[in-house]
């Protein structure tokens, strides 16, 4: 297992190089039904790409083979179990319920005796000493040694290759000259001053004393709440700009480029694997994510990386890399991306569907291939220079913290930063998020043809709406109810319908009720028949005191359990100084929702639930797209 480990780092350094031919890769071994032992490298390719791809594994793989790990390599990778271990034994007694049934159901199914985290941590040290470069090189090739390679290709249709290219290919990368890697410099991470360190200028507590609210005299904002849910675990977020709101519509693929991108740009001084060569051994990461009306860094760490933590985020603010091999392995992944959307309904509703849904608006959907592609960083780099040069930051740190520690790292680091805006854009500054009008778009995708999804939306209200956006919820909940019963009482258990309410609170304006179910095909017309009888006629059809009471319940007892997790707290604390109304907004939506009557929930269907709202989307396998006999099924 560390072999093939460490195998996979090299895989991951490679995929992630500039000019590479596949976009992701990975080795591994496994048993087959106990009788066969197999080792395996697989890589995501485009299928123009599959002859450079595996030329590009086999001469990584051999290479390993030939020269294996170096002492560096190792060391780090033990360094990271040493804390993963010692991690396991610091949060054991804090495993919920929930983790403790899927450990249980895990070992049954996997036939393996459950064992507790100390025994694990005891068993990692005995034999950690054996686990050296020499000890480490053997077991990789034994695992591959006078073994003849099986090759199996997943391409579209339309791929031409026959197993003789693919055994030429092989036979090709087999002769490539390699060499050994070279020996990696000392690193030492470059952002540990941001300047005089800020002064606190408010403190002051919330919430009966249970949560710190500071604020620094350069305006950084700091939210920290103690708890003892997890051990040894902070649960962290850094807040800042507009977003998705401040994005134009016809870029919103940048915000697709932060979420899943941005990290990979590094930094001024240091690239992404310089990144993850420094941080070994530690807990702390960098993930980003554009919200409609945020910026986000976040992550979850040991009280120990606190400072380190910070000083990582606040680099990535000050200083981020624009790196071009970022935007080099986005270039490679887009068609892979869109293939694995295409291939199921779900993707293609989901993603493709919720571009129609938003009026065409690329912020709120997956733009077009071509657009994706075509992302550079110049622009990007204007846009994100803007969001993170003078704008409001947010920070809000929850879990087994002190607040000292916190202060003074958060001190050490933004609050050295030039001063920033007082409070954050207002909140429809960029104007409201408009949904489609009603009407009909049929989508197919390139999976099973008996695969297809039906989704039915109707606008409601945005989440600042906080009364109404509690009360549907809970009408949601009735219908998901009723829709359920009724599917289930004309077609049988086979299909899980779901009605939900989704609310933004930081877009305005964005809010639906949404009927949603994975069917065939042939059920499609037939489900939507159904689904909006249902829905629609929720006006005329008297909620019963029964049905009121089985759709509160599980919303008001999730609620309480939910508020024993640091999960909860990081999101109800998120933006306690930038508006702190929102400390009122969780009373108020479960409040109204305990309140509510049947006559409120009937009130809201007659002014939201019409026929002449409702968005519909069927997403259809490609096969049926030309069939004429599928008019009928697509209600063409």
């Amino acid at each position: 297992r560390a072999a093939f480990a460490l195998l996979n780092e090299r895989l991951t350094e490679a995929a992630r190089r500039k000019g590479n031919l596949f976009v992701g890769a990975g080795a591994g071994d496994s048993d087959i039904f106990e009788h066969m032992n197999s080792a395996s490298l697989s890589a995501s390719v485009t299928a123009e790409n599959w002859r450079g791809a595996l030329i590009g594994l086999e001469t990584e793989l051999r290479k390993a083979l030939a020269f294996g790990f170096s002492e560096t390599e190792v060391k780090e990778y033990l360094a990271r179990l040493d804390v993963g271990y010692q991690h396991g034994v610091d949060t054991y007694d804090k495993t919920r319920s929930a983790g403790w049934a899927t450990r249980i159901l895990g070992a049954y199914a996997g036939e393996y005796v459950l064992t507790d985290a100390q025994t694990r941590k005891r068993l990692y040290d005995e034999m950690r000493p054996s686990l050296t470069p020499e000890t480490l090189l053997a077991a990789l090739r034994r695992q591959f040694a006078g073994r003849t390679p099986r090759f199996m290709l997943l391409m579209p249709a339309s791929f031409d290759a026959s197993a003789a290219d693919v055994l030429s290919t092989h036979t090709e990368a087999s002769q490539v000259a390699i060499t050994a890697p070279e020996a990696e410099a000392e690193l030492k991470f470059a952002y540990t001053d941001f300047g005089t360190p800020g002064k606190v200028a408010e403190t002051r507590q919330i919430l009966d004393g249970r949560a710190t609210l500071v604020r620094f005299d350069n305006n950084v904002m700091l939210n920290i709440m103690k708890t003892d849910f997890e051990q040894t675990t902070i649960r962290a977020q850094v807040r800042f700009g507009a977003g998705l709101l401040a994005v134009p519509e016809d870029k919103g693929g940048y915000g697709i480029l932060f979420n899943s991108v941005f990290p990979l740009t590094g930094l001024e001084a240091h690239s992404m694997e310089d990144i993850r060569h420094l941080t070994a051994g530690t807990s702390v990461g960098i993930s980003s994510a554009m919200e409609a009306g945020n910026y986000v860094f976040s992550g979850g760490f040991r009280p120990d990386d606190m400072l380190l933590q910070m000083q990582l985020w606040a680099a990535y603010m000050m200083h981020p890399g624009y790196r071009e091999e970022a935007t080099d392995w986005m270039t490679r992944a887009v068609p892979r991306f869109y293939e694995q959307i295409n291939a199921s309904a779900g993707g293609v509703a989901g993603l493709i569907g919720g571009w129609y849904l938003h009026g065409g608006d690329d912020r709120f959907g997956l733009p077009s291939i071509d657009h994706l592609q075509a992302i550079g960083l110049d622009d990007f780099r204007t846009l994100f220079d803007a969001a993170r040069l003078g704008t409001a930051i947010e920070m809000t740190v929850v879990g087994d913290v002190d607040i000292a520690a916190v202060t003074d790292a958060v001190a050490r680091t933004f609050g050295a930063l030039p001063k920033r805006a007082v409070s954050p854009e207002a909140r429809d500054a960029h104007g409201t998020i408009a949904l489609a009008g009603a009407g009909k778009k049929i989508l197919h995708h390139l999976g099973s043809d008996e695969q297809a999804r039906l989704d039915i939306y109707w606008p409601t209200v945005d989440g600042i709406n906080i009364e109404d956006s509690g009360r549907l919820r809970l009408l949601a909940a009735v219908l998901n109810d009723r829709l359920s019963d009724k599917v289930r009482e004309e077609m049988g258990a086979a299909y899980g319908p779901s009605v939900s309410h989704n609310a933004s609170w930081l877009a305005p304006g964005l809010g639906t009720i949404t009927a949603s179910i994975d069917l065939k095909p042939a059920d499609v017309n037939a489900l939507e028949t159904i689904a909006r009888a249902i829905v629609e006629g929720a006006a005329n059809q008297p909620i019963t005191d029964d049905e009121l009471q089985r759709a509160r319940e599980p919303l008001v007892s999730g609620h309480a359990n939910d508020q024993k997790t640091n999960g909860y707290w990081l999101g109800f604390l998120r933006a306690a100084q930038s508006l702190p109304e929102s400390l009122e907004f969780e009373d108020r939506f479960y409040g109204a929702v305990e309140a509510a009557t049947a006559d409120d929930l009937t009130a809201l269907a007659a002014k939201y639930l019409t026929a002449d709202k409702a968005y519909v989307i069927k997403t259809l396998p490609q096969e049926l797209a030309a069939d004429a006999a599928a008019k009928a099924v697509a209600g063409e």
